[in-house]
């Protein structure tokens, strides 16, 4: 041990009339109780004073929440009153981790700058669930908006359900200005407008989440990525068979993207691809459209203003739509 941490312990171990080894025991345990209980809560931290509140001060799940500001001593929060983030070497947190609940649709509000978060999302659904390795289930809309116009927020917790259900993450991050990186999306199972406008107007990030599903459910990608100015590349979407509106307005107003993914699927149901790349203004070159079987207003303004496309891009998308449908 070096001199900076023996004196210390033997110094303070003295004061409590202990011996050195005992003490230092107790304090590592007492960091590792402290790291199991952070794995089993989501956590806000800041280097700065922040608050964590409901956006409406009401309840907004059926079973118990509770909030820690050092992850050992909890309180029950009816979702009334604001948390303030306690200091803890050199940084404010706050610990949220919930039993018994299938969602938390009153949707969060910080007060503050810069505030991270991490951890998994499904402890504010059943903590116990999660620390037994399972997946707490979801009901409809479980995050609906979760944190719509946390402009404070610069970090995203873990999402790492596999199955999911209606509208689980629709809005989720909706006007987060400052979220530059999304969390991972690892659900093969998708259920209706699961991501819909999930990072609506989250114009810092760069680079979309990997989306494996080869399985559309209806409006599930519907304008997941809207207004993501700064979005630079878009993910594969390898599904064959699409469902309605699947990827209807999915990157509207991208305007930083410049390529387009590959599109195989070989039928698009009702609006499938409506106005999926409207005002992406960067734009140069469309992908290949293969679908024989189309759906109503399946290519809907699909390349609505995209100024940049190029005239033969123009002419391929055209001659896919065919004269009896409106892609530009």
């Amino acid at each position: 041990m070096s001199k900076t941490l023996i004196n210390p312990v033997t110094e303070l171990a003295s004061e409590l009339k202990m011996e050195p080894k005992e003490l230092l025991e107790l304090l590592l345990g007492a960091i590792r109780e402290k790291r199991e209980a952070a794995k089993r809560a989501v956590l806000f931290f800041s280097d700065e004073p922040f608050s964590l509140m409901t956006a409406s001060g009401t309840k907004g799940w059926i079973g118990k929440m509770e909030f820690s500001t050092d992850a050992q001593a909890w309180f029950e929060w009816n979702g009334e009153h604001p948390i303030t983030g306690g200091r803890h070497s050199g940084r404010y947190e706050v610990y949220v981790r919930g039993k018994w609940n299938d969602g938390v649709r009153c949707g969060f509000e910080i007060r503050g700058c810069k505030v991270a978060c991490s951890g998994n999302v499904g402890n504010l659904l059943d903590y116990q669930v999660v620390a037994g390795g399972g997946e707490p289930v979801m009901g409809e809309g479980a995050f609906c908006g979760l944190f719509r116009n946390c402009a404070a927020l610069i970090s995203a917790p873990e999402l790492p359900a596999r199955t999911l259900a209606s509208r689980c993450y629709e809005g989720m991050f909706h006007g987060c200005i400052n979220l530059s990186c999304p969390p991972a999306l690892p659900a093969t199972v998708l259920a209706d407008r699961c991501y819909r406008r999930m990072f609506d107007g989250c114009s810092a990030l760069k680079a979309a989440p990997k989306l494996p599903s080869e399985t559309m459910t209806e409006w599930c990608y519907e304008e997941m990525f809207r207004n993501c100015s700064h979005l630079e590349a878009a993910p594969e979407l390898p599904a064959a068979i699409l469902a309605d509106g699947c990827y209807s307005g999915m990157f509207f107003g991208c305007a930083a993207l410049t390529e387009a993914p590959a599109l195989p699927a070989n039928r698009v149901e009702f609006r499938g691809y409506r106005r999926m790349f409207c005002d992406c203004t960067s734009l140069k070159n469309a992908p290949a459209l293969p679908a024989k079987i189309l759906g109503n207003d399946a290519y809907q303004l699909m390349f609505g203003n995209c100024p940049a496309l190029s005239d033969a891009s123009r002419a391929a998308a055209a001659a896919a739509a065919g004269k009896c449908m409106r892609v530009f």
